[in-house]
């Protein structure tokens, strides 16, 4: 998205998945204002393309860890 890590890209993202019903591929700053409630809303109809770091925080792994498996 390239929108930065703020409420307006959260709002924006969260207006996207409760107005568009299709699949959604989401990356970059997307992934960065995920939280429960949109990982929800996600379910069943996504692509999340994370880098490593991103990936680190969405599952609660180290980042050594991840590139290790």
């Amino acid at each position: 998205m390239g929108k930065g890590k703020t409420e307006r890209t959260y709002n924006t993202l969260n207006y996207i998945l409760d107005n568009y019903k299709g699949s959604i591929v989401v990356d970059d700053d997307g992934i960065n204002v995920l939280d429960v409630p949109l990982l929800r809303k996600l379910r069943g109809r996504s692509i999340l393309t994370p880098h490593a770091l991103e990936l680190s925080r969405l599952i609660n792994k180290s980042v050594p860890e991840i590139l290790s498996n």
